[in-house]
């Protein structure tokens, strides 16, 4: 039975319908929320109902939604609803398939244009039976591949969901004025430091910090604040007054990078039906946050010792309204994981708050933490009338750790490729960058929330994990490469699509002279495993002691998990890095813990 997200008012129709496309943005009509200033903007969805055909479906019936632009990172193009119960599941459209590619996307490279223009009395791209008068305003953009200026064809209001809509604030920030001056409300420029591989962005009250990542990434650079602030900037004067208006959104990054795109070809023109992933590289490889108002350590619990604090853990809401949101409450939550998985890169930068003295008074203080249910939440600006919680779209987010000062000592050794010869992690972190640049596979290497080491490689930052110095209190001897404990062992956590398969990788530096393989960990049929769970399994497989638990969480959690010996493989990078992959996914699944290497 298909999981359930919650169900969204807006788009309550009996029966399943599908999400078919998105096109303009209109104003809701009513009133600015006082003190915010921001327009409650409405961007208009398009669903059809799907009907069995005979031995296939179609869909008809189509209708038009205004819904608010806080809800967009939630609707995924082609994503199925019943009876307004949102689904994981997508529509699977005939002759669409999955496509790495290597793009350019420098500014000349790429050309806008309206759904229906043509170059040489011929249309840039065919009309579909789906096809409508009403898209003629709509917006693409033709990247220019393979000798063709139009090679790859995409949508503005994809481009602007892909790249600025990760989550309702950002969606939100993007089309406000807000973005014009940055600065002013969204974070503080004298405080922050925007350059160089270690940042460091310090919010204005109300800014979310899980957001510090891609504000870094928009904010910081002065080509993507600038093409950022053009998505605002193109409505103009008129447009400021019209009733709706079309997206024009360009990427904020330039420059060669790959991407994962599904798409249909007409041609040799690839027509883009979503942006999956993008492996471009932030600038930085460690980013701070910090705020003006922290809690203060004075009186913390000694007003009355016998009082507990709570805390509230607010669940993602049943049902999806647009009625006005309350801001003085806490949002409810709801996680996306297509949305963790847009730019790898960007994420296994480790985010944590600044490092700050330690409170004073902790003794007597008592936490009583308290379930809060929601009915119903909205990202909403507004109106007038009853208000309900504010709901927030977002990526999934481990908990974002805070900076000691031992820990920045022991953070961020840097690894280069000679150290292949004598470090199986190098050595194995190389083959899989090779499988991806050469497009033999997508990789994604992790690090969910360990410290960070890195390795360089053709310009390239390749994120590595580093033990933890101690779990508890222990110094355990399995946490270091060596025999006095002064240096932590490097690993390494690579997401692994080949074959039509994902894996996930895990590799340790040894430790002294003690042989290790390959650690494959995988769940048939093949899906996601969490963050939380991969910094889990890594410690497990790394604990020599822990063979009894590490069997019992792979059952626990139905997961499958081999072990692949290590060879010397020769050739090309090409044919070395193909080889180990085909090692990698030819190892089967162990039946019995199997401890000997």
């Amino acid at each position: 039975m298909a999981r359930r997200l919650p169900h969204h008012k807006l788009l309550r129709r009996d029966g399943l319908w599908r999400i078919t496309n998105f096109r303009y943005l209109v104003k809701s009509g009513c009133d600015l929320e006082p003190n915010v200033g921001r327009e409650d903007l409405r961007i208009q969805v398009v669903i059809g109902r799907v009907v069995q055909a005979g031995d296939r479906t179609e869909t008809k019936d189509f209708e038009t939604i205004p819904v608010p632009i806080g809800d967009f990172p939630l609707l995924r193009r082609n994503r199925l609803l019943r009876d307004g119960d949102l689904l994981y599941e997508q529509y699977e459209l005939d002759e669409v398939s999955d496509v790495s590619v290597t793009l350019d996307l420098s500014p000349e490279n790429l050309k806008l244009f309206h759904r229906f223009d043509t170059v040489n009395s011929e249309p840039i791209f065919k009309s579909t039976k789906h096809s409508s008068k009403e898209d003629s305003n709509s917006l693409f953009v033709g990247i220019g591949h393979g000798g063709d200026p139009y090679g790859i064809v995409t949508s503005c209001v994809d481009i602007f969901s892909f790249f600025y809509a990760n989550s309702t604030f950002l969606a939100q920030l993007a089309l406000s004025e807000a973005i014009l001056k940055p600065e002013m409300s969204v974070y503080d420029s004298d405080k922050s430091v925007t350059t160089g591989p270690n940042q460091k962005i310090w919010l204005k009250e109300g800014v979310p910090s899980k957001d510090a990542r891609y504000l870094a990434m928009l904010l910081f650079d002065d080509y993507a604040l600038k093409t950022a602030q053009s998505i605002y900037l193109h409505r103009g004067p008129k447009s400021l007054q019209a009733k709706s208006w079309a997206i024009r959104a360009t990427p904020p990054i330039k420059g060669k990078v790959k991407f994962k795109l599904k798409g249909r070809y007409y041609g040799n023109r690839l027509v883009v039906t979503e942006i999956l992933k993008c492996d471009w590289t932030p600038p930085f490889d460690h980013l701070e946050w910090e705020r003006d108002k922290r809690s203060r350590t004075a009186t913390y619990g000694a007003a009355n010792p016998e009082t507990a604090r709570k805390l509230l853990d607010i669940e993602p809401p049943e049902k999806i309204s647009d009625e006005p949101g309350d801001r003085r409450t806490t949002p409810s939550e709801l996680k996306q994981d297509y949305l963790g998985q847009r730019f790898p890169r960007l994420k296994a930068v480790p985010l944590k708050r600044s490092c700050r003295p330690e409170p004073k008074d902790r003794t007597g203080i008592r936490y009583a933490r308290e379930t809060v249910p929601t009915e119903e939440a909205t990202t909403s600006s507004g109106g007038s009338g009853p208000r309900k919680r504010r709901g927030e779209v977002r990526e999934p987010e481990g908990a974002l750790l805070e900076t000691s000062q031992e820990q920045r000592e022991l953070e961020n050794p840097q690894f280069e490729e000679k150290d292949s010869a004598t470090n199986q992690c190098v050595s194995s972190a190389l083959l899989l960058f090779h499988a991806h640049n050469n497009n033999i596979a997508w990789v994604d290497f992790l690090n969910p929330g360990f410290a960070k080491a890195t390795l360089s490689s053709d310009k390239k930052i390749i994120p590595l994990c580093l033990l933890p110095s101690a779990i508890g209190e222990k110094k355990s001897a399995w946490l270091y490469s060596n025999e006095s404990k002064s240096r932590q062992r490097v690993a390494l956590i690579a997401r692994v699509e080949f074959r039509g398969e994902v894996r996930f990788v895990f590799e340790l530096e040894k430790r002294m002279a003690q042989n290790i393989s390959t650690a494959l960990v995988w769940r048939e049929p093949h899906s996601e495993i969490k963050n939380s769970k991969l910094a889990e399994l890594l410690l497990l497989i790394a604990n020599p002691t822990s063979s009894t638990e590490r069997k019992l969480s792979m059952i626990t959690n139905n997961l499958q998990w081999g072990r692949c010996k290590h060879k010397t493989l020769r050739g090309t990078d090409f044919k070395r890095a193909e080889e180990f992959l085909n090692r990698l996914f030819d190892t089967t699944a162990l039946q019995d813990e199997d401890e000997c290497d």
